[in-house]
């Protein structure tokens, strides 16, 4: 290779490295945001999956007290047949002593 023609290739390698230096900076920044990004939408995506795990954990307890309110439902109804039943004896044994009430009432033995 000449003298000339290398101090050409120097000469122009020379030109040439700013900008093949700017074409990489603006590469590596463009992947530096594109991993940034990658980061961000990682951790969202790491929330949506904390959040999706408390549902399910708030999905099973309702689940849980579902079941309870509806045996609590239950027993209300069986109390409140008692208590229909309790009412209605009531009724029928206060009929009852009014009926007595209104009979003659019995003669009294002597004590002699």
């Amino acid at each position: 290779m000449s003298l000339r023609h290398s101090e050409c290739l120097s000469s122009f390698a020379g030109q040439r490295q700013p900008a093949r230096l700017a074409e990489l900076n603006s590469k590596l920044q463009a992947r530096q945001a594109g991993l940034e990004s990658l980061r961000e939408r990682k951790l969202a995506l790491e929330q949506d999956v904390r959040c999706a795990d408390q549902v399910i954990l708030w999905e099973r307890r309702s689940g849980e007290l579902l079941q309870q309110l509806d045996a609590a439902t239950s027993r209300e109804a069986a109390v409140r047949r008692e208590l229909e039943h309790a009412q209605q004896l009531r009724r029928v044994l206060k009929r009852n002593i009014h009926a007595l009430d209104q009979q003659q009432p019995l003669p009294e033995k002597d004590k002699s």
